[in-house]
């Protein structure tokens, strides 16, 4: 058996992954206040580098070493993609790494999405509605099945209602929880052996 490696099947090798949280633009707008009125501002994203994250699963290098059984004269090409391995995360461990960063990800965006709310509690004008919605977040289990499902109601509520920059960071939240539910389904089969 010779070990070698090939690119890492997350990352595609490049080593790193865009940031989910700023959309890989390195920054984010939150609401700021002057003089008791809002205006956007615009912050460096605290969840990256440049809006890129190192990859996890090859430790930013972009590569993930295997073991194949080759002859003394048959010659592995690491360089080019083996047809029969899938683009996607391979192993259990690559795809746990990527559950356990979706879900640091979505416990993230929940305490951004609460930021949020709060930098608009000025503009509020159904404080009702208004603390029901930042009860609901506070509430929020980002590992229970359906949350995903919950905040794409939200996502589209938001929507309707006008309310973009809020829609989007609970589209941010929603996309993170929905990684999770697939990476555990994912895992849940695999463990099963189907």
């Amino acid at each position: 058996m010779s070990g070698h490696s090939r690119s890492c099947g997350v990352c595609s090798g490049r080593g790193k992954l865009q940031c989910a949280m700023c959309g890989g633009t390195g920054s984010r707008t939150q609401t700021a206040y002057y003089d008791g009125r809002p205006y956007p501002e615009s912050v460096s994203c605290s969840s990256c580098s440049g809006g890129y994250r190192f990859c996890e699963c090859c430790s930013g290098t972009g590569r993930v070493s295997t073991s194949e059984t080759s002859s003394d004269n048959e010659e592995v090409n690491d360089d080019e993609p083996d047809a029969d391995v899938p683009a996607g995360p391979t192993s259990t461990a690559e795809l746990s790494a990527l559950h356990d960063e979706a879900i640091r990800d979505a416990y993230q965006a929940q305490q951004e999405v609460l930021q949020d709310l709060e930098n608009k509690r000025p503009q509020v004008r159904d404080l009702a509605r208004y603390h029901k919605l930042v009860q609901w977040v506070q509430d929020l289990d980002p590992v229970a099945p359906g949350t995903a499902k919950a905040l794409a109601g939200i996502v589209q509520e938001l929507n309707e209602a006008e309310e973009s920059d809020l829609a989007l960071s609970f589209q941010i939240f929603e996309s993170a929880c929905s990684r999770i539910e697939n990476y555990a389904w994912i895992l849940k089969n695999r463990k099963a052996g189907h």
